[in-house]
């Protein structure tokens, strides 16, 4: 944990894993509900910290796909049998790769709120850079290790390959806000994405729109690893233009019940992953 305002310099980090298929990307924006007794001491400091107002940097890092854990970060779709799974103790299960956040809200629950919500703490993190997870230097109370920081490396705009997929990456996101205005996706929310189109650096652009789609635990960790900004920007121009492409054809299955049920219930947590992403946006204007 830090208390320097940007840019931050850190080296060293307590870890927190980010839950099931749940990836945190710079300059994105997640929250995560925290159970109570999970990770207690860890929260208790930063609640500690944050009662003084002062910058929280903590790592957070994915588990290996396939790992399992006691979940400490609820979500709307999380099932009781889902829930009775063991927290990992070994950090041979954390990811190799994370990213450091900053805490830019931090809400601890009384226990009303604590029967109500299931979670003990509500954090909203907004991702700051990637690093490498170089050692785990602490695991009791709770996860420490040395970090190895990734700044985003500038790209060649006199390359006429990485023009070319930037045009491409901004034209499938614009399909991408036009199928969604079929979703039921308010109006705002389309703006906001069409707007970042034309305003985020392309590297922090493919980390936003990877964590709105629809994709694999592996996809998220491998787009999470990737540290060439041109490779990352052709990988989620790939998994973006599947997306826009599965959206369409499912709009077309009316006819097979089955596939209609299917592709619904994909609709539907795509809204939730758009408009949770939207609603979170407010914590930074």
């Amino acid at each position: 944990m830090s208390d320097t305002a940007p840019p931050i310099v850190f080296r060293s980090l307590p870890i927190i894993t980010t839950g099931r298929n749940k990836v945190l990307y710079p300059g994105v924006v997640l929250q995560l509900k925290i159970k109570k007794d999970d990770s207690k001491e860890l929260m208790e400091q930063m609640w500690d910290l944050h009662l003084t107002g002062k910058t929280i940097i903590i790592g957070c890092v994915p588990l290996i796909v396939g790992e399992t854990h006691s979940d400490s970060h609820s979500d709307e779709t999380t099932t009781k049998a889902e829930a009775k799974i063991i927290r990992p103790i070994d950090a041979e299960h954390l990811f190799g790769w994370g990213t450091a956040a900053r805490v830019i809200s931090f809400k601890k629950n009384n226990p009303y709120q604590i029967k109500v919500t299931k979670a003990a703490y509500i954090l909203t993190l907004e991702g700051v850079t990637r690093f490498k997870l170089e050692k785990i230097t602490k695991t009791v109370p709770f996860f420490e290790a040395d970090i190895g920081p990734v700044p985003e490396r500038e790209i060649n705009l006199d390359d006429p390959d990485m023009v070319a997929i930037i045009a491409a990456f901004r034209t499938a996101g614009n399909d991408f806000a036009n199928v969604l205005s079929t979703l039921q996706i308010p109006q705002a929310v389309l703006v906001q994405l069409r707007q970042k189109l034309d305003s985020t650096p392309i590297g922090q652009l493919a980390d936003l729109f990877v964590s709105v789609i629809d994709l694999s635990p592996e996809e998220r960790l491998q787009i999470l690893a990737t540290v060439d900004v041109k490779t990352r920007i052709h990988q989620a121009l790939g998994l973006l233009t599947r997306q826009v492409q599965v959206l369409k054809i499912s709009a077309k299955l009316q006819t097979n019940v089955e596939n209609n049920v299917g592709s619904k219930q994909r609709e539907l947590a795509l809204r939730r992953q758009v408009n949770g992403w939207s609603d979170q946006r407010k914590f930074n204007t």
